[in-house]
């Protein structure tokens, strides 16, 4: 029902996805980001979320990147769900 930049969480991490319709292009006005937009459509009741539960990594920097390459090269990286 509403859409809130960056709030405080304690159990669960925006990994910042969004797929959205063409739709969502119609609700963009001019000079603003997309958060405006995302606060109307919450408002029509056309906003929603998929908490996922598998692997995230958040890779920001090239030490972060390295780190994951060095999880996949690893025995068993935790997203690697198939034999």
């Amino acid at each position: 029902t509403k859409f809130v930049e960056k709030p405080l969480l304690t159990d669960i991490v925006n990994g910042g996805y969004m797929i959205f319709t063409k739709d969502f292009f119609t609700y963009l006005k001019k000079g603003e980001s997309e958060h405006p937009a995302l606060q109307r459509i919450a408002l029509k009741n056309q906003l929603s979320l998929f908490q996922h539960t598998g692997f995230w990594y958040s890779i920001d920097t090239n030490k972060e990147l390295e780190e994951l390459n060095s999880i996949w090269k690893s025995d068993s990286p935790p997203w690697k769900v198939w034999k």
